[in-house]
Parts: C-alpha cells; sequence; structure tokens
C-alpha cells in the first residue's frame, strides 16, 4: 500500500469520470469530486485533507515521483544485469 508519515494524507489512486479516487496509508478509500480542488490533480498526487478542505500537497508529490523513478532505474539496471 501507499505510504505517508501523514494522517491526513492520501494518494490520488486513479481519476474516472471527473471523480479523484484516494487512498490514505490504511486503505481508506475517498471518492472527491475533482471540482472541489483548487488545483488540477493527476495520478499519484499527494492530497492532504485539513480542516474539510483538500490540497494537493506539491512538494510530497515531487518527492514520491523521485523515488519512484530511483526505484525505476534500480529494477531497470537490475533486470538488465540477470540478462
Amino acid at each position: 500500500m501507499k505510504k505517508s508519515t501523514h494522517n491526513n494524507a492520501y494518494i490520488v489512486d486513479r481519476i474516472e469520470n471527473g471523480i479523484a479516487v484516494l487512498y490514505s496509508e490504511d486503505g481508506s478509500k475517498l471518492d472527491i469530486m475533482l471540482s472541489d480542488f483548487p488545483k488540477p490533480l493527476s495520478q499519484g498526487d499527494m492530497v492532504m485533507i485539513s480542516e474539510g478542505r483538500y490540497q494537493k500537497n506539491e512538494k510530497e508529490t515531487e518527492e514520491r515521483k523521485k523515488k519512484l523513478i530511483a526505484l525505476r532505474k534500480e529494477l531497470s539496471s537490475d533486470r538488465e544485469v540477470k540478462k
């Protein structure tokens, strides 16, 4: 499951029919209308919920993307070594 150090943090799992499908670290699911977000969202974005307001966490989103890119490179190089 996707990890976060924040209890009110969610990951955008997917977007379908104008709805962002979010999951928290503990697996809780939320379906939120895209129109409720102040900024555009993409799959993989971190979203913080505070006082009933939703906000994309730009810093956490970028950190997660960098980690995923590094992991993909590592897995790709491991695969090439095994050939």
